[in-house]
């Protein structure tokens, strides 16, 4: 089962592995920052801020990345693992799950993401379930892990705990809602009170995929869900993509279809107030096939990183300014990771990408 777990060989080669880079900006863009004074950071944290800075008792606009710069190693996972998710909240960020090569991790750790990369991981208790090739989601009070997979088991289950103030996390439940269907490899995202559930597969052959969409609605102050709703299906069946969130469009990127075969398709959709998404178009293709990497959208760019092409494991990072969408020019970034890698996870804050 190539396509869902690592081989022994690229394990050993990805031990406790963490890495980041920096944007660069011009100085004119730094200085042309839109501030906005108010009165304290606690005013704005309690809203959500992914799309916005806070910092001395102020809220401001990201800066505009002109090129993106070498790859630092930072702070080491506390365990070596592929497959696992990882979801951001106010500033922190949270790592789940995952397999070291022989076990499927339970576990829930957090940093804290600072200017250089992240503090060291902290575990915050275990999941209910040990799994990898899972979803993981958070909005402003609520984390969710989302179906996932261990040896031929797949799951449709959810899993929710509350996120305090603090940024500690709350006993974790059992969700009465499950998704339509078991499935491992698929993405998920929260946006505008729904959370939206792309792809991935149900069958424990790892060259599998399908094409569905659905979203939930967060129903009540107690985090729970509304059943899941199927909308528009992706143009072909994909396992193992990339998801972001981009304005009110969702962006689906590579991934490889049910007979297991790479694609550089990059699928977009418009959502609305209701829930719903119009059908998918299709937006500037990728350089390569590939699957198995992760994105980020952050300070003007839509990156590509690491993953699996056709020739191997990728040490690649794609990137192309968002703001041409869905005309999009890919850039083969001159930094590539130090080693290829596939199935981790990245992330990123306010000029930086992570990659854990």
């Amino acid at each position: 089962m190539k396509n869902y777990q690592s081989n022994n060989q690229s394990l050993k080669k990805a031990l406790a592995f963490f890495m980041f880079l920096f944007f660069s900006s011009s100085q004119l863009l730094v200085n042309a920052q839109v501030v906005f004074t108010h009165t304290t950071n606690a005013d704005f944290i309690r809203g959500y801020t992914d799309n916005v800075a806070v910092g001395g008792d102020q809220v401001y606009l990201n800066f505009r990345g002109t090129q993106i710069n070498n790859w630092v190693s930072a702070t080491d996972l506390p365990q070596t693992l592929t497959g696992h998710q990882v979801t951001r909240w106010r500033s922190n960020v949270y790592l789940s799950g995952g397999f070291d090569g022989a076990n499927y991790s339970n576990a829930v750790y957090k940093a804290l993401m600072q200017t250089t990369g992240n503090s060291a991981w902290t575990s915050y208790g275990s999941m209910p379930d040990s799994l990898a090739y899972h979803a993981m989601v958070a909005n402003n009070e609520f984390m969710y892990i989302i179906g996932g997979r261990k040896e031929n088991y797949i799951s449709d289950k959810i899993f929710f705990c509350r996120i305090n103030q603090d940024g500690t996390l709350g006993d974790w439940t059992e969700s009465a809602v499950s998704l339509p269907q078991p499935l491992w490899g698929h993405r998920a995202v929260f946006l505008n009170g729904y959370i939206y559930v792309v792809g991935g597969s149900n069958s424990a052959n790892g060259n599998s995929a399908v094409n569905d969409v659905y979203y939930s609605k967060i129903i009540d102050v107690e985090g729970n869900l509304s059943a899941f709703t199927a909308i528009n299906s992706l143009p072909e069946a994909r396992n193992m993509h990339s998801l972001i969130c981009y304005g009110n469009k969702l962006i689906v990127l590579g991934g490889y279809d049910n007979t297991g075969t790479k694609h550089n398709t990059v699928y977009y959709a418009d959502l609305n107030l209701d829930g719903t998404c119009s059908s998918w178009s299709s937006a500037n293709a990728l350089p390569a096939d590939i699957s198995n990497h992760g994105s980020t959208c952050r300070n003007g760019f839509i990156t590509v990183v690491g993953g699996e092409d056709n020739s191997g494991l990728s040490d690649k990072l794609y990137y192309a300014d968002i703001d041409d969408f869905p005309s999009l020019t890919w850039i083969t970034s001159p930094n590539p990771l130090n080693v290829a890698r596939k199935d981790g996870a990245a992330y990123a804050s306010d000029g930086q990408i992570m990659y854990a």
